[in-house]
């Protein structure tokens, strides 16, 4: 059933301007030139950056920024994410195809804008095909090139803001997962995870395997920042990085195997997010 990995098609790749790069554009003071700030973000349905969970002063956001002044360029650097996960029952198998459908775009959009005010870029990829039945979780990777700067900000130039910029989208990797931390043995944290009782599958009295097909909608919008530690030349490393905003509209349908003399329990994070569920497994007994 399906390909080794998702087939995907690239339907967008396009720059978003960060905060950074819009302020060297405005020629207006600084009380007008926030308000040309807001304005622009508004339109362009970017959020107001948010300190400790408040929004920040555009007004103070373009003081400190004009008349940055450049200290060091660190180059480019690689980052990835995740773009999906399909998670196997431990001992058993799973395989996963993406349904073609005419009312459905199954497509991931992903966005990503740079720490310190820096530019980002805009990535949509349709999905087709599907991954083919294995052993162990696996994961689709996304790779991302990232460009980091130091800058001196601030009227006395006493400030240092690392600045960065998401220039390109690399490939897709699909990785085995062999050592997933989510499936398995362990009992999830009650706070932190929902179990799926309805759907569990209790095969400890059983002596052969048993095989399930399920289809799912994928309808997810998740939001995370992505750090990354660059090495500064004789001073150690500093912390860059990007917000992400990921939008996936899918409908899948996974094949399962399950072995017996096992109880099977799916379960997903408690946020709400859609996505493939985790498997916890209890021995027999």
């Amino acid at each position: 059933m399906g390909l080794e990995t998702l087939d995907t098609v690239v339907l967008a790749d396009v720059p978003v301007v960060g905060i950074a790069e819009r302020i060297s554009a405005l020629g207006a003071d600084d009380d007008e030139a926030a308000a040309q700030l807001h304005s622009e973000l508004e339109r362009d349905g970017l959020p107001i950056p948010v300190e400790r969970g408040i929004p920040q002063s555009l007004q103070r956001i373009v003081t400190r920024l004009r008349g940055r002044r450049l200290i060091e360029d660190l180059g480019e650097t690689p980052s990835s994410f995740e773009l999906l996960a399909l998670h196997v029952p431990p001992g058993g198998r799973a395989a996963l195809e993406v349904r073609r459908s005419s009312s459905s775009d199954q497509d991931v959009s992903v966005s990503a804008l740079g720490f310190g005010f820096g530019s980002g870029r805009k990535l949509t990829i349709a999905l087709s095909e599907g991954v083919a039945e294995r052993a162990s979780c696996m994961r689709v990777m996304q790779h991302v090139v990232l460009h980091v700067r130091r800058f001196a900000v601030g009227d006395d130039a006493a400030e240092e803001l690392v600045t960065t910029d998401v220039i390109g989208y690399g490939m897709r990797e699909p990785l085995a997962w062999p050592d997933c931390p989510y499936c398995g043995a362990r009992e999830p944290d009650p706070f932190e995870f929902d179990l799926d009782s309805a759907n569990a599958l209790d095969l400890r009295g059983y002596d052969a395997e048993v095989t399930r097909q399920q289809e799912y909608t994928l309808e997810r919008d998740r939001k995370a920042d992505v750090g990354v530690a660059v090495k500064v030349p004789g001073a150690g490393q500093v912390n860059a990085g990007f917000h992400l905003e990921q939008v996936t509209s899918i409908n899948c349908a996974v094949s399962y195997a399950f072995p017996p003399g096992r109880c099977f329990v799916p379960y997903r994070h408690r946020n709400g997010a859609s996505a493939l569920p985790f498997w916890n497994v209890a021995q027999g007994g």
